[in-house]
């Protein structure tokens, strides 16, 4: 009984002294801007540090995967804007026409809001696929598809360039090499 009475007390103190403000109710500024956060070291996978609401927050590049995000109102939280911090444990969604690009398929993934439109953010994002690698597509497309087994001969100016991002779509970059290789071809 008397450790019910005392433990009654505890929590009186602990309330009255919340009460009285005897704790802080800022947060810590850990940045301002992502320069700040160059000093911090992060080992899981190749990215780059972002300055989030003051705190530093590090986006992997590489295996991202992209998926949509409804855009309602969750427990009265802001949705992130273009380039900024979503998903993770706190689960932020982005505005109203963009999408996360989470940097992993695991639970509380997080990522980057991103334009809907756009199939990659850099190089990492696309690949070659296709029966004879003569499609430059998403990673995740890539994987998937499927093409007839047929050999053309302007499929081996393909050597000659590579599968990349440009202006938010996968494709294959333009170089002299490539362009004169299809040129002697009669083809484009």
């Amino acid at each position: 009984m008397k450790r019910l009475h005392y433990l009654g007390i505890c929590l009186i103190l602990v309330f009255v002294a919340l009460d009285l403000g005897c704790t802080s109710k800022e947060k810590p500024v850990e940045c301002t801007q992502a320069s700040d956060c160059s000093d911090k070291v992060h080992i899981m996978c190749v990215g780059k540090w972002s300055c989030i609401e003051n705190k530093c927050v590090w986006n992997c590049e590489s295996e991202a995967t992209i998926i949509s995000i409804q855009t309602t109102t969750t427990l009265g939280r802001k949705h992130a804007k273009e380039g900024e911090f979503c998903g993770g444990i706190a689960g932020i969604l982005c505005d109203a026409g963009l999408q996360c690009k989470l940097d992993g398929k695991y639970p509380d993934a997080s990522g980057v809001c991103i334009r809907e439109n756009k199939e990659c953010l850099s190089d990492l994002d696309c690949a070659v696929g296709g029966c004879s690698n003569q499609i430059c597509a998403s990673k995740e497309k890539a994987s998937d598809l499927v093409t007839t087994c047929e050999w053309r001969e302007e499929y081996s100016c393909y050597r000659m360039t590579s599968c990349g991002c440009i202006q938010g779509v996968c494709q294959w970059k333009e170089t002299s090499e490539f362009n004169e290789c299809l040129k002697k071809l009669g083809v484009g």
